[in-house]
């Protein structure tokens, strides 16, 4: 009885520094997650509900565009899939556990479940990658977790297609950028998902917080990425990462 006791002693004082860590006393802090959105395991969001991109779509691919919600339509995230072959750009989420198998068809994260959950976001900047909040008078961006995608972290570590297995001096990195309301660019986060710098190895394989603080007052947030590994077509290494445990501040 002591030992049950103590574990949720322990349980609920980690469930309160995490809120903690994420605002102040009179602040209140709302978490977006997409725990239970899925009704399969092993599966991810898909929609037959887009626009279609006539401009770049050719025979036997369709590319359509779409933003979804969160639960209570706080945050609205972009979304691009063709029909033959399913995600292709921008958010979606999913509670695939797959840490082993190279390819883009492999959207687990690197550590195979969520920040705060089985669900997340497995994120490619190849469409449009954009998270906008609906109601900016209510909310302000506070922080969110970013991890490697299982198809980075690989193509990093082993190399795969045209990615080169990263040795000294290389890395790889998510480019967070917040605008206003009027479309004004008010900054950047660089974040780094990669670092063989300076001696370093450093591959990120776990859950690891961003703070947004810089871009509290952005209206939405634009992500790109950009690696040390370039080809002709850009970056070599997947443009590939995953999110969860987003935060917003209500005002």
């Amino acid at each position: 009885m002591k030992q049950k006791k103590l574990f949720l002693l322990v349980t609920l004082f980690l469930s309160i520094s995490f809120l903690s860590s994420c605002s102040s006393d009179d602040e209140t802090i709302r978490i977006i997650n997409f725990n239970k959105q899925l009704t399969a395991s092993e599966s991810e969001f898909k929609t037959d509900k887009g626009v279609k991109d006539e401009e770049n779509s050719w025979p036997n691919y369709t590319l359509y565009h779409y933003t979804f919600k969160s639960q209570k339509n706080e945050l609205e995230f972009t979304h691009s899939y063709t029909p033959e072959s399913g995600f292709a750009g921008g958010f979606t989420y999913t509670n695939k556990t797959d840490i082993t198998t190279p390819g883009y068809t492999n959207l687990s994260a690197i550590t195979g479940k969520g920040k705060l959950g089985d669900t997340y976001l497995t994120a490619s900047v190849g469409q449009p990658t954009k998270i906008t909040i609906n109601n900016p008078d209510k909310y302000s961006f506070n922080e969110m977790w970013i991890t490697n995608a299982t198809y980075a972290y690989l193509a990093i570590k082993e190399g795969y297609g045209v990615a080169t297995q990263f040795k000294e001096g290389d890395w790889f990195k998510v480019i967070i950028t917040g605008y206003d309301s009027e479309n004004k660019k008010m900054g950047n986060i660089d974040f780094y998902l990669a670092d063989y710098r300076n001696g370093k190895t450093d591959i990120l394989k776990e859950w690891m917080r961003i703070d947004l603080g810089s871009l509290r007052e952005a209206n939405y947030l634009v992500f790109s990425m950009d690696s040390s590994d370039k080809g002709d077509w850009g970056i070599n290494t997947p443009a590939y990462f995953c999110a969860d445990a987003i935060s917003l501040i209500e005002k």
